[in-house]
């Protein structure tokens, strides 16, 4: 009988803990297990962020190198490259004077939404900042230090100055009796990147200056000739070197030179200008991602 009771006994107990296990599983409250299917939607979910080091026109390709970030600063190392042989890389390869309305003419952000201006200080060269090696220049950029917790930066760059050679002359004739007042119109052009660069106006000051015009310049694929290398008209000699102005919103190239004098006579007949050269501005916007170690 005694026999019989126990075994009833632990029929009974295994039961009980049977359906209390079942119960505890099957109640969602009690549950803090997520399906694996589940957790892979959500990874899925998050964007990637995706870091593009270059940036590139058909001219060249520009590329952050390296980032390094201190209390002293962060340093971007920006390599350039050129990829045609007409023009070659001059220094500093980043414009100090690119007109922008809404940013300083170069800048950083990063991830969390802040901006940090080119530190102006750092622009000219010094030791370290420059390596040239054929067709590729290297050039150091100094920001403020990144805020904790940045990732990562966006280096945000206008323009990139390059050099063109040029082969040509600006025709002037004076006439027999130049003087202060009078207006010349040369009617002649230079050849820049496949473009024609016009010359349709001089004047002569009352300093006896002769200043020249260009016609507004407007280059194809958003080039900017930001300067041109004029040499002393043929036969002309000065201790003062020719001078040179461009306007941003006019695109007019202005370039000025010494009359010399001659037996108290101003020089006068036909003049020769050579043009040497042409400093470009070749636009972008350039921006370049790079991570932070």
């Amino acid at each position: 009988m005694r026999k019989i009771l126990f075994t009833l006994l632990l029929a009974f107990a295994l039961t009980s803990c049977s359906t209390s296990g079942d119960n505890k599983s099957s109640n969602p409250e009690d549950q803090s297990y997520h399906p694996p299917n589940e957790q892979q939607e959500n990874i899925a979910d998050v964007p990637e962020v995706i870091l593009n080091p270059c940036s590139s026109r058909p001219e060249l390709q520009l590329c952050i190198k390296n980032v390094i970030n201190n209390e002293q600063g962060t340093q971007v190392i920006i390599e350039a490259q050129l990829m045609d042989t007409s023009i070659q890389l001059a220094w500093p390869i980043i414009p100090s004077d690119y007109p922008q309305a809404d940013h300083p003419f170069v800048f950083m952000t990063d991830g969390l939404g802040m901006v940090y201006e080119f530190i102006q200080e750092k622009f000219l060269p010094e030791p370290g900042d420059m390596s040239v090696e054929g067709s590729t220049v290297e050039q150091t950029l100094i920001f403020p230090s990144l805020q904790p917790g940045a990732t990562s930066v966006m280096v945000h760059i206008p323009a990139i100055v390059v050099e063109a050679p040029i082969q040509g002359s600006i025709e002037i004739d004076l006439g027999l009796n130049p003087a202060p007042g009078s207006i010349f119109n040369p009617a002649t052009s230079i050849g820049i990147l496949g473009n024609e660069v016009r010359f349709d106006y001089a004047e002569i000051d009352d300093q006896r200056n002769l200043h020249v015009y260009s016609a507004p310049i407007d280059l194809e694929d958003d080039v900017i000739v930001r300067w041109l290398f004029a040499g002393m008209p043929e036969g002309w000699t000065s201790s003062v070197g020719p001078g040179n102005k461009y306007n941003f919103e006019s695109r007019i190239q202005h370039l000025w030179f010494p009359i010399p004098m001659s037996n108290g006579q101003t020089a006068s007949g036909d003049v020769s200008i050579p043009v040497f050269s042409a400093l470009l501005y070749l636009t972008g916007p350039f921006e370049m991602s790079f991570p932070i170690q």
